[in-house]
């Protein structure tokens, strides 16, 4: 654990260890950082489970800052010194067969994809320089450390607008969530800011799912759920476990939709049988990350509106908050899951 929590400290490279981020590129802004979210990404980079991440690169993916400087083909009216960002971390090529085919649909496939906090230094760093091409302005009154969740809100927000056609189809539609772990959670939030009530969150963890009945979400214990006498229409498999699939498939409603959002192992292998989907008519679609162009912007509006109608309070998720000082004690409770997220205040 401590070999651990060393590497994650090292990363983080304060302004007295090392000056500003020198060599400010004409496209690039100078960010004061303020927080930055750690999540299942940034675990697995530390135990070396991610394949084509930089060596010794600066975490930092979730981040938000305030500029301090502008490259010289900056627009001062686009970013003004002071104003408030947030980091889009992924870069598209633009150039691969897959930029050419989905470009302004769905740039996330590109085949040369790469993403500030993976493959180039990211924002867990007093100071940090982005292409502008990767920030994003915040509303003027968007000054919350709940910003920090509009990266991650982004990736949810991209699966629900691929099952939105789906929600439009039907009528009071029931919703099952599978795992009440952060994702799990801001799925819960969303079906609610969309005025739906029949949300049911589903977990081992006794201790989770009291965090979403406390966000107003019912609960059902997950041995239970292969045997309940319900079925959903919508349902959305946030845990990255096989199996789940095949739950999801015997409990969806005919003409419901699945939406695997959990990133499993490659090799992984679910039991489906084939018959359940010809009979209920069932979709089932995959999401990852966002179309970086048009709905990452979409997802800021978004998230701003959450926050005015106070549904991203971080204290009501369980969200830690730490500094650098004692990021220790977060870091051990976010790796025994004690807690559903980390932000670091910077």
């Amino acid at each position: 654990m401590r070999a651990l929590v060393n590497c994650m400290v090292d990363k983080r490279l304060k302004l007295d260890e090392r000056p500003l981020p020198a060599n400010l590129e004409p496209d690039e802004v100078l960010l004061k950082m303020v927080a930055s979210g750690v999540c299942g990404t940034d675990l697995k980079l530390v135990e070396g489970k991610i394949s084509g991440a930089g060596d010794g690169v600066i975490m930092g993916h979730e981040s938000i800052g305030d500029v301090l400087e502008l490259g010289s083909n900056v627009d001062p009216s686009d970013f003004p010194v002071g104003c408030r960002v947030v980091l889009q971390p992924n870069i598209s090529c633009g150039d691969c067969e897959k930029c050419e085919k989905y470009k302004g649909v769905n740039d996330n496939f590109c085949l040369k994809h790469a993403a500030y906090g993976i493959q180039i230094d990211g924002g867990l760093s007093e100071y940090a320089k982005f292409n502008t091409k990767n920030v994003r302005r915040l509303p003027d009154g968007f000054t919350s450390i709940s910003a920090a969740l509009i990266e991650p809100i982004a990736c949810l927000m991209h699966g629900f607008w691929r099952i939105e056609h789906s929600l439009k189809q039907m009528r009071h539609p029931k919703f099952l969530v599978i795992g009440a772990g952060m994702i799990g959670l801001l799925w819960c939030r969303i079906f609610q800011h969309e005025g739906h009530s029949e949300i049911y969150c589903t977990d081992q963890s006794e201790e989770r799912m009291g965090v979403a009945e406390h966000l107003g979400v019912k609960t059902l214990k997950a041995d239970k759920v292969p045997s309940v006498d319900l079925e959903f229409d919508i349902i959305v498999d946030c845990t990255g476990h096989a199996p789940c699939l095949s739950l999801a498939i015997e409990k969806i409603a005919k003409g419901g939709t699945i939406l695997v959002f959990g990133c499993c192992a490659e090799k992984a292998v679910a039991e489906v049988r084939p018959f359940q989907l010809y009979e209920k008519e069932v979709r089932i679609m995959g999401s990852i990350i966002y179309e970086t162009e048009t709905e990452f912007d979409r997802a800021i509006e978004y998230v701003w509106h959450m926050e005015q109608q106070n549904m991203l309070n971080l204290d009501d998720f369980h969200i830690g908050k730490y500094g650098y000082e004692n990021v220790e004690e977060g870091w051990q409770k976010l790796m025994r899951r004690q807690i559903p997220k980390l932000i670091l205040i910077q």
